[in-house]
């Protein structure tokens, strides 16, 4: 998890986006139609900043670190045979 905390102002412009499930001070989470975009963006060959970028997100909110550490995650996840299902919240974690 990120250190930054949001805004108020911030999470309610978070909120508003369409590629947004969830959003508090300290979290975003993120639909999985982005992730799924996302990864193959990156696959394409575009930065994490590009993909964010052009998914229409104010990257000054979100900052490099977090978009980087997001998309790595996902590429991660998005060879396991769930998917990009949450397991944390499949098993009640």
């Amino acid at each position: 998890m990120s250190k930054k905390i949001f805004t108020d102002e911030q999470v309610n412009i978070l909120k508003q986006h369409i590629y947004i499930e969830k959003v508090t001070c300290k979290s975003i989470t993120y639909k999985n139609e982005f992730k799924k975009l996302a990864v193959e963006k990156y696959k394409q060959g575009l930065t994490p900043r590009q993909i964010f970028r052009f998914a229409n997100f104010d990257i000054k909110i979100i900052g490099y670190k977090r978009m980087k550490s997001s998309i790595d995650r996902w590429r991660k996840i998005s060879n396991r045979v769930e998917g990009y299902v949450d397991l944390r919240r499949k098993n009640g974690s």
